[in-house]
């Protein structure tokens, strides 16, 4: 499993605990050691650029409303590209729009990894709105293209962002405390630079080779116990 959070359900659905292990999700594809790039645009005075991104259905759709909410009360130059598609994608746009969002918030669909890493690279920071999948994996890609993570404190989420270390958590359905932890990475001078430095460290827990250690250990144990 690679996270507690879905041994947790895993066990919920009648597998057995004893027989269940927490390894490393895997991702060792960091290009935040460009410092350079990363602190010319942790630096760069124009737009705010958020990104967030999943799968829009029901399951999700509070999450996203959170964050279309927490962008309709920031006055910051800021726009929102939402990455994902699904049932609730045409009330999400509706939900903007009623917002006044139609000029500042776009939605993308769903686009290729490698376009997703674009923008992530680009944007100031990446809105992690929903923590009930089995890792976060988003969370993962954007620290390692330098990019800022604001994760929602639920679920799986904790176990990979520490608050105010690696990341910002705000509550979740707490559009103004999201809203707050956006103009604190927007205007605290260096904390930007701390986080995508503390994401890179993150990241080196998740390599290949801890994985694949991580999990032959498990396998020597389980079989033990067989």
């Amino acid at each position: 499993m690679p996270s507690a959070f879905l041994k947790k359900l895993a066990v919920g659905w009648g597998l057995e605990e004893p027989r269940l292990r927490v390894v490393p999700y895997a991702y060792d594809q960091i290009f935040a050691q460009q410092i350079a790039l990363v602190t010319m645009r942790a630096a760069r005075p124009s737009g705010f650029g958020l990104v967030t991104a999943g799968v829009l259905d029901e399951t999700a759709r509070a999450g996203f409303e959170t964050v279309l909410s927490a962008l309709s009360r920031l006055r910051l130059d800021c726009h929102l590209a939402v990455i994902g598609e699904g049932p609730a994608r045409a009330a999400l746009t509706e939900r903007a729009r009623a917002l006044g969002l139609a000029s500042r918030a776009s939605f993308l669909g769903e686009l290729p990894h490698p376009k997703k890493m674009e923008y992530l690279r680009a944007a100031k920071a990446f809105v992690e709105p929903n923590g009930r999948q089995g890792f976060p994996s988003l969370a993962l890609h954007a620290m390692s293209e330098g990019c800022p993570v604001i994760g929602v404190d639920d679920g799986v989420v904790p176990e990979l962002l520490r608050g105010g270390e690696n990341g910002l958590l705000y509550k979740a359905g707490d559009a103004g405390g999201l809203a707050e932890a956006i103009v604190t990475l927007a205007s605290t001078t260096g904390l930007s630079l701390r986080l995508i430095a503390e994401g890179v460290r993150t990241l080196e827990k998740h390599s290949w080779e801890a994985t694949v250690a991580s999990t032959w250990d498990v396998c020597e144990e389980l079989g033990v116990r067989a």
